[in-house]
């Protein structure tokens, strides 16, 4: 059961968070082939105060539209 935290600033539309989290779990489910039903997800939205990063950190552009993923899974996966 990997535990999936998503963190982005706050604002997004409801349809924007969703297609988020569908394409992580999918992502998941294909890769390294969790049950489709295994999805325990907590979305977390930020101000942008609250939401620092480097925007070209390694000389990657990065925007408010930052999306920051957390999965946490036990031995084995």
């Amino acid at each position: 059961m990997p535990l999936v935290r998503i963190s982005l600033i706050a604002g997004k539309p409801e349809s924007h968070k969703r297609k988020v989290s569908e394409a992580v779990h999918r992502a998941l489910v294909e890769t390294i082939s969790i049950p489709v039903q295994d999805r325990f997800q907590i979305l977390t939205e930020h101000s942008a105060a609250d939401f620092i990063y480097d925007p070209e950190y390694l000389k990657i552009h990065r925007t408010n539209d930052l999306v920051i993923i957390q999965i946490t899974m036990s031995v084995g996966r």
